[in-house]
């Protein structure tokens, strides 16, 4: 199967792109199982430190502990299958996946010997350091992982090194629209994404009615919403982009490749999300846009702008759930 090159997918939309390279059925449902796979042990891992309605809903069916094994369980054998049968792109991603879950138990070795004391809402500059060391603990183990499964499998599949460098923003291309013209990713960023931040800032604030805004109490708190975001951006992007996306390209193409990495991230979300992010569609919608920030990543070949990105979403929403009502 050929991949659409990042050349290639400047001229189309994150639609458009759709069924252009032929990944056929099979690999769509694979690449769905594999994430699947990875929300369940994620939410599942997750769950009993902080519990959510989705977790709850899984306990319902089976102990937590039991999900998150069985769910590694089954990437670790779909990759051991895989490499056996000679399909290294299928190994790739499905030892991915189970080293995203694995990389949770180091993740919880941190958590429990050196707990980061943060408080949400946060307090002050002390408190943003404090969660950006969370986030340095949910990543860190994570990417460790997931760099030497990359190590492992690059030879075999040609992935290259990872592109997390600052890429080149300057390249043309379309995102949602298949009918606008070609604009580069930095006036993507600086006049319609900012333009995007403003409004969901806006929207983010209606459910807790503008509290944090008319009480004053988000000013003073801004360096820290600032710094919380940083380190959430940062550290989502170099698991999620950075990691997750080369490896479903590879097997999936870039269209099956950047959609299911985006409905991944999104539904990664459901219900371990704050506010409204814990609803299911404000999640699909998540998800979508996500689409359109691996496909930045993709043609950029960075993180740089997807981080930047993030970080503007994640001061909207932060604004709003992380300092006092």
């Amino acid at each position: 199967m050929r991949i659409l090159t990042e050349e290639e997918t400047r001229e189309h939309s994150i639609f458009t792109m759709l069924g252009l390279e032929g990944a056929g059925t099979a690999r769509w449902v694979m690449l769905a199982v594999l994430a699947v796979l990875a929300w369940l042990g994620g939410v599942a891992a997750i769950g009993p430190y902080r519990p959510t309605d989705v977790s709850r809903m899984l306990a319902e069916f089976a102990p937590l502990d039991q999900v998150y094994w069985t769910s590694l369980a089954a990437a670790v054998v779909i990759a051991l299958i895989a490499v056996v049968a000679g399909r290294w792109a299928l190994g790739w991603v499905a030892a991915t996946v189970a080293g995203y879950l694995g990389g949770f138990q180091l993740m919880g070795l941190l958590f429990l010997h050196f707990p980061p004391a943060f408080e949400i809402p946060l307090t002050g500059e002390g408190s943003a350091l404090r969660f950006a060391l969370a986030r340095l603990w949910f990543a860190g183990p994570i990417a460790v992982v997931l760099l030497v499964v990359w190590l492992l499998f690059a030879e075999r599949t040609g992935a290259g090194s990872p592109a997390f460098g600052f890429g080149n923003w300057l390249v043309r291309s379309r995102d949602v629209n298949v009918a606008e013209p070609l604009e580069s990713w930095v006036r993507k960023l600086f006049v319609g994404f900012v333009i995007f931040s403003a409004v969901l800032f806006v929207f983010i604030q209606m459910p807790v009615g503008f509290a944090p805004i008319m009480s004053g109490s988000l000013w003073p708190l801004l360096p820290a919403v600032l710094i919380a975001a940083a380190a959430n951006a940062t550290a989502e992007e170099v698991v999620y982009r950075g990691f997750f996306q080369p490896a479903f390209i590879r097997y999936g193409g870039a269209a099956a490749g950047l959609w299911m990495q985006g409905l991944f991230f999104g539904i990664i979300h459901w219900g371990l999300g704050v506010g409204v992010l814990a609803a299911l569609p404000v999640s699909l919608a998540i998800g979508v846009g996500s689409v359109v920030w691996g496909k930045a990543a993709y043609e950029t070949r960075g993180l740089a702008w997807t981080i930047a990105a993030h970080f503007l979403v994640d001061v909207a929403i932060m604004a709003a759930y992380f300092v006092p009502h």
